[in-house]
């Protein structure tokens, strides 16, 4: 990781579904950075581990709560962080990054989530709330046992605005996402967030929406498949710094840079977190991420270099 750290003290654990942990974390008032909603953090772990943690409120008083899901078939950070931090430890954490802001001045909100999707988008009912803006909020869960922060959204300002869908035992049925969108007004901003076939499913079925009025914040790799034609050799520009170089077709625009002694900022490695996205001047791009926006990839100005390169044959020239 590449970004500047913060040490932040753990001041607050606690379990707020059976597999998931918030952790409040305090930093020094002199390093602590303000963020709004839809906002994440990096966390560095004691073993090396880096990952990436939306917060579940706008942070003020110097603290920043996040909410960890505990995966036993993870990579191993969830279950790091949930086992063996405690309350009185210290992190190294980034700070805030917002590849999910909220679009100010629309007429109405539609918020979807699922999971530990719920943690940006109860960041935003909070902001949304607190600005008296006009919106609705869909919760998507087993049971009310495994519903992260059901009390407090039980018992929010904002609970005449929620609608909670509980799948599990004798509970109602799923949320029918295609028809609930397919019902929205196009002034209507909508935001979602949880697992991947919600994701898939929201997709598909805003294919022809215009480019913007729906946003989505994935937390695991998007399912892209390199075609063969793109799978090769490129020339890389770096305006600013005046080199040229050739990236090979197994190794990542983002080693290439750091071989030519070109650092940027990164963290994830998969194309999800957004940080190491980099303006582009010029190029014919082959985007494999799943941080940027569609209306973000055609504008041929954007890349996240750690997963995406340019089509091979062709030169690249990026603003670093």
């Amino acid at each position: 990781m590449t970004r500047s750290t913060m040490p932040a003290k753990v001041v607050a654990k606690e379990r707020v579904a059976p597999d998931i942990w918030s952790f409040v974390l305090e930093a020094d008032e002199r390093a602590f950075v303000p963020a709004d909603a839809g906002s994440h953090i990096d966390v560095k772990l004691r073993s090396g581990l880096v990952r990436q943690y939306s917060l579940v409120r706008e942070p003020r008083n110097g603290t920043y709560e996040i909410a960890v899901l505990r995966e036993e078939r993870g990579r191993g950070g969830s279950k790091e962080l949930c086992d063996s931090v405690a309350v009185g430890d210290t992190l190294e954490i980034s700070a805030p990054r917002n590849n999910f802001p909220l679009d100010q001045g629309r007429a109405h909100y539609l918020l979807v989530g699922g999971g530990i999707g719920l943690t940006p988008l109860l960041a935003m009912a909070r902001s949304l709330h607190e600005q008296d803006r006009k919106f609705d909020f869909h919760i998507c869960a087993r049971t009310p046992e495994v519903l992260p922060f059901r009390v407090e959204i039980e018992h929010s300002a904002w609970a005449d605005r929620v609608h909670v869908h509980y799948t599990g035992g004798n509970a109602p049925g799923r949320l029918d996402l295609p028809a609930l969108l397919r019902a929205t007004a196009p002034e209507t901003q909508v935001y979602i967030c949880g697992p991947k076939r919600m994701l898939a499913i929201a997709d598909e079925t805003t294919r022809d929406w215009r480019a913007g009025r729906m946003r989505t914040e994935r937390f695991t790799p998007g399912d892209v498949v390199a075609a063969p034609e793109d799978q090769g050799s490129f020339d890389v520009v770096t305006a600013r710094s005046g080199k040229r170089f050739q990236v090979a077709p197994d190794v990542s625009l983002l080693d290439a840079l750091e071989q030519n002694g070109i650092v940027v900022d990164s963290a994830c490695h998969e194309g999800t977190c957004g940080t190491c996205v980099t303006p582009v001047l010029s190029g014919e791009l082959v985007h494999r991420d799943s941080c940027l926006y569609d209306d973000e990839r055609e504008s041929g100005k954007l890349m996240a270099i750690c997963v995406s390169r340019a089509k091979p044959g062709t030169e690249l020239v990026l603003d670093v």
